[in-house]
């Protein structure tokens, strides 16, 4: 008899006790969905049609003849208009009545059995537009088919919205015949609104969807997860566990049958699963940009964003999240095209417009990035939350396990709570106490930052982090310079300490990592500081920063920080500080041939150093601007200025190993070797040479050495100083060193005729020149293998070669090196029999050759083609 309820307020799943209930709401559930169309309810083809059920089989469900399974349920109650609230409210109907017919099935006394259990269909529906996951699906394919008679048990992990409901969804779908004795799915709720389900109330629901449910469930978690167990021995099943909160949640749930295959779902990465039961652990991870890109496809009204480039932005800042992607597929399939630029301007912007402009603004629903997110945020312990939303401090997309540490108050715990982050899927481990924070995860934590934490809190958490930057750039840079140490120190009263260089970064090769890994967060961080309370941190980071790169990589990422310091540093009264900026800005200039902005920069340094009286400033720029007329071809004028800083540079006790050196090879492009070998001995002579044969200056003369010695034509002593140059370069690194070193050698290779061995040389010289933006020296391997083209009868690879060596010349003003290709060019000319070019080129040649005073080249023109 059907239960004497009110159902005039029309239908309520909560009213639902058993079957006849089931059917008497769902009969009110087609009446209200009739309204407003003329009719009293929703027909059954209607619903037929709308499900793809057949008719006859909507009909037994609505009648009382067959229970539904849970996705045919879902289906008709959405097809009559429930909500989303309303559809969870008919899931649990349907358990309800379930249990119910179940034991009405039961077998009697005797054990004859009055009907059969339905076959669970719990399978939410499989997802529409799914792209990608080839080799996660090949995964969980892999692990059926080695589970070799054990209950295969699969922990799918990963980041909040990367899909990993979406991966099994689509993966079960296509393997539904593996599994005829059902599927069972069920919401653990571990990251969401509603707090995590009970282990017991997850056992109840699951024995009830298998008809194994009665009454007297024992209460006991034990006893229930005993009777799963049983209930499941002898069946060919799925089981799918999604959104678990911790392997804890999961263990009383799990089968023994090996017939059951159980998927586990969950941000965390399951560790104890994985430990103690052997879990095979498929991890998803985020979209490729061509997946996600696939993903955006039909994402406006008209079909598809038209502009690749607009569309490769949005993907960029969605960072392969398909969460984030659905959630801008859904926001643009209302837009028009015109607006799609400016909503890729809308993720341009900072990180909070970003994450609201991933946000469907759903409450019943999880549609926005922030939300996934913050489920994860909020089940973190109190320290790990303390660590994660204090990361994008580092100012770093990957950072290491030391950055981290400078955010706490109880250092030593960094390795634990960077661990516990990890295992929350909100931190990728990027190598050994290496890790990676994507930005839209920054951009969330760096909300919780504001919002958690004071202004001066974070000054001050911003003001330990730059001390650590320029703490650690110091001992780097102490492996490549430490002969000439900084010239701004730290502000009186600074609590940190020198960092222990061999301890810290034991290998050059380390400092070099450090340094390419950190760079980008030293020049953010030093605008970042000349803005605050405390700018003196600012241009002590600058110059450690900037020095750092000057052996190792392309100066050019310090240019804004340098600007920024300096302009902090004249606000403040702070002269030397100013003088240091300009000349470190001078020497990123003229590193990339930009002789006019050097040469300003220089002159600015040295008015303020006059200006202060700050003589020791003031000798090094104007030595500096010597070099810079020398590098423009005057020569003469700078070994006259140069040479009469010499002794100015030692009564102030400073290093003029830089001048010796620009001395030398200006003496060497006069073409006079007995007077740059004088300077090279005067070089080798100084004491910062003699007593640091791991330095800069000891490489710098060094080469110049061998340089004079190739100029007077000993190979023979070339070579064995390179061989030496070599050895210390393996044992201290510096990448510009190499690369000249490089050039060098092959210049010594192409003189005794092994042609091979000088193109090798040249091919890994223009590389590294590249790499580091240093133009002289990409310049002077162009050349080198220009000459190696011609020698080996190459004439067209040559001149092309040559002929782009001479544009990037010109174009940096180094009238030395314009000059060295034009004669190298009119070699060529000559060789292909080019008259006229020839005679074009060798009077360019001989014009800036007699202008310039280089006698070594104008000798050489000579050979190629001597004068009428």
């Amino acid at each position: 008899m059907r239960d004497s309820v009110d159902t005039g307020s029309g239908p309520d799943p909560r009213r639902v006790h058993d079957p006849d209930g089931l059917v008497r709401e769902l009969g009110l559930l087609r009446i209200r969905a009739a309204r407003g169309r003329g009719r009293g309810r929703v027909s059954l083809n209607d619903i037929a049609t709308s499900t793809a059920i057949p008719r006859s089989t909507v009909h037994a469900y609505l009648s009382g003849g067959r229970m539904p399974p849970a996705d045919s349920l879902d289906a008709m109650v959405v097809a009559l208009g429930a909500t989303p609230a309303e559809q969870r409210e008919w899931a649990e109907a349907l358990y309800r009545a379930v249990a119910v017919a179940g034991r009405a099935s039961a077998p009697d006394r005797s054990g004859t059995p009055r009907t059969a259990v339905p076959v669970p269909r719990q399978l939410p529906a499989a997802p529409r537009g799914f792209v990608g996951r080839e080799a996660e699906t090949a995964e969980l394919e892999r692990v059926l088919a080695d589970s070799d008679g054990v209950s295969p048990l699969l922990a799918v992990i990963g980041t909040g919205g990367v899909g990993k409901t979406a991966l099994v969804l689509h993966w079960a779908h296509r393997n539904l015949a593996r599994f005829p004795d059902g599927q069972l799915w069920i919401d653990l709720r571990g990251f969401g609104a509603l707090p995590p389900m009970a282990a017991g109330d997850a056992l109840d629901r699951l024995l009830r969807a298998i008809g194994a449910g009665n009454a007297a469930l024992p209460a006991d978690v034990d006893a229930r997860s005993a009777a799963l167990r049983t209930a499941l021995a002898d069946r060919r099943m799925l089981l799918v566990l999604d959104n678990a909160r911790s392997a804890g949640q999961v263990m009383p749930l799990l089968p023994a049958a090996p017939g059951v295959v159980t998927v586990v779902t969950s941000r965390d990465t399951l560790r104890p699963l994985v430990a103690a039961v052997g879990a095979d652990r498929v991890r998803v991870d985020r979209l490729a940009e061509a997946e996600s890109l696939s993903l955006l496809a039909n994402a406006s009204r008209t079909g598809g964003i038209a502009e690749a480039a607009v569309a490769a932005r949005i993907a960029r800042h969605c960072e392969g999240l398909p969460l984030a992607l659905r959630i801008v597929r859904e926001r643009l399939s209302v837009t028009a095209e015109a607006e799609i630029a400016c909503f890729a301007d809308e993720l341009d912007r900072d990180h909070q417009h970003r994450l609201a402009a991933l946000d469907l603004h759903d409450a019943s629903l999880e549609v926005s990035v922030r939300s996934a997110f913050g489920w994860s945020y909020r089940a973190l312990p109190a320290e790990a939350a303390v660590l994660f939303r204090r990361l994008p401090l580092c100012l770093l997309t990957t950072f290491d396990r030391a950055d981290a540490e400078v955010l706490l108050e109880h250092p030593d715990s960094a390795g634990r709570l960077l661990d516990t982050l990890v295992a929350a899927s909100l931190l990728d481990t990027a190598g050994p106490d290496r890790y990676r924070l994507h930005e839209l995860v920054a951009g969330f934590a760096l909300e919780r930052l504001a919002a958690e934490e004071s202004p001066a809190e974070i000054s001050r958490l911003r003001l330990d982090f730059g001390r650590h930057l320029a703490r650690m750039a110091e001992a780097a840079l102490g492996w490549w310079d430490a002969q000439r140490p900084p010239r701004i120190d730290f502000p009186a009263g600074d609590p940190s300490r020198p960092i222990d260089v061999v301890r810290t970064l034991p290998t050059p090769e380390l400092a070099e990592e450090w340094i390419a890994g950190h760079i980008d967060a030293i020049a953010a961080t030093v605008q970042e500081l000349a803005a605050s309370a405390q700018p003196g941190y600012s241009w002590v980071l600058a110059e450690r920063g900037s020095r750092s790169l000057w052996a190792t990589a392309d100066t050019q990422v310090m240019d804004p920080a340098l600007r920024c310091a300096r302009d902090a540093a004249l606000a403040a009264g702070e002269p030397r500080a100013a003088i240091v900026m300009c000349r470190l800005l001078g020497v990123s200039h003229g590193r990339r041939g930009q002789l006019d902005a050097a040469e300003a920069m220089f002159t600015q340094g040295l008015r303020i150093a006059e200006g202060h009286g700050a003589r020791d400033l003031a000798v090094l720029d104007r030595a500096n601007l010597g070099l810079i007329r020398g590098m423009r071809g005057d020569v003469a004028a700078a070994v006259t200025a140069l040479a009469g800083v010499i002794d100015e540079l030692y009564e102030l006790g400073e290093s003029p190993i830089s001048t010796l050196h620009s001395l030398a090879e200006f003496e060497l492009q006069r073409g006079d070797v007995a007077a740059a070998s004088a300077w090279t001995r005067q070089m080798l002579a100084d004491p910062h040479v003699r007593h640091g044969r791991a330095s800069t200056p000891f490489l710098d003369a060094s080469m110049m050495a061998a340089a004079v010695a190739l100029a007077a034509g000993d190979r023979q002593a070339a070579h064995a100083t390179l061989d030496e140059v070599d050895a210390l370069l393996a044992e201290v690194g510096g990448r510009v060193a190499t690369c000249q070193c490089l050039t060098l050698r092959g210049r010594i290779f192409l003189d005794s005729g092994d042609l091979a061995a000088a193109d090798r040389c040249g091919q890994q010289a223009v590389t590294l020149a590249r790499a580091l933006a240093g133009r002289s020296e990409e310049i002077a391997a162009q050349c080198l293998l220009g000459e190696v083209a011609r020698q080996r009868g190459e004439l067209v690879s040559a001149d092309r070669c040559l002929t782009d060596a001479l544009a990037r010349a010109r174009e940096a003003q180094l009238r030395y090196a314009e000059a060295e290709a034009l004669v190298l060019l009119a070699k060529t000319c000559q060789a292909a029999g080019d008259s006229a070019r020839l005679r074009r080129v060798l009077s360019q040649a001989r014009e800036i050759t007699a202008r310039c005073g280089f006698l070594g080249l104008a000798r050489e023109i000579e050979t190629v083609a001597p004068a009428a």
